[in-house]
C-alpha cells in the first residue's frame, strides 16, 4: 500500500492510497485518529518553517486558561507524497490561524524531496533523516487508521455504588 495523502480536518480524516489489488482508493471518515496520528502530523510543523524560511515565533503556542493571547497555533492539515522515478517528493500544506480575520491562513511547502534523487538536475534539497522518519510516521498512522485503529470514545459506565442501589435476582424493591 502506498499512501498519496494525508488529510484532517475538525470533522474528517481522509487518506487517499493505492493498492495492487484496489488500484487509487481512498477512506474518507468522522472516525478520530489516535493521539499519535496527530502527534505525527504536528511533529512536522518545523518542517514547514524550516523550508519556508519562517520565523520561529510563527508555530506559536495552545491557549490555556487565562492567556491574554489566544494563542494562534500553526495547524498540520495535510500531506501529499508524490512518487516520481525512483525518488518520493512531499508537499505540505498548513493552516495558521489570525488573529484579526475568521478565516485561516493556509500555506503550503512547494514540492521537495524525501530520497536522494536519482535523475540528475533536481533542483531541491533533500529533507534530512530525521525529517524523512518523521514523514514515515505519518504514513504509518495513516496505514493503521486505514486498518481500523483508531480513537475509541468510552461511555460512562455506572460505579460499584450506582450498581448496588439496583434490585438483582428478580428482588422487587417497593418505591414510596
Amino acid at each position: 500500500m502506498e499512501i498519496t495523502k494525508v488529510s484532517i480536518t475538525r470533522t474528517a480524516v481522509q487518506i487517499k492510497y493505492t493498492t495492487k489489488e484496489l488500484g487509487d482508493a481512498s477512506l474518507d471518515h468522522t472516525d478520530r485518529p489516535l493521539p499519535s496520528f496527530y502527534k505525527a502530523l504536528q511533529a512536522l510543523t518545523p518542517l514547514v518553517i524550516e523550508t519556508l524560511d519562517l520565523p520561529k515565533s510563527y508555530v506559536g503556542k495552545e491557549p490555556k486558561e487565562g492567556d491574554e493571547e489566544p494563542g494562534l497555533p500553526l495547524r498540520v492539515q495535510s500531506v501529499t507524497f508524490v512518487t516520481k522515478g525512483e525518488s518520493r517528493q512531499v508537499c505540505i500544506t498548513a493552516t495558521k490561524v489570525l488573529a484579526l480575520t475568521p478565516s485561516p491562513f493556509n500555506i503550503t511547502v512547494p514540492l521537495r524531496y524525501m530520497d536522494q534523487p536519482t535523475k540528475e538536475g533536481a533542483t531541491s534539497e533533500p529533507y534530512g533523516k530525521k525529517a524523512v522518519a518523521a514523514l514515515e510516521e505519518v504514513i504509518e498512522e495513516a496505514k493503521a487508521y486505514i486498518r481500523g485503529e483508531r480513537a475509541q470514545g468510552t461511555l460512562p459506565l455506572e460505579t460499584e455504588d450506582q450498581a448496588a442501589a439496583e434490585p438483582s435476582n428478580g428482588v422487587d424493591l417497593n418505591l414510596p
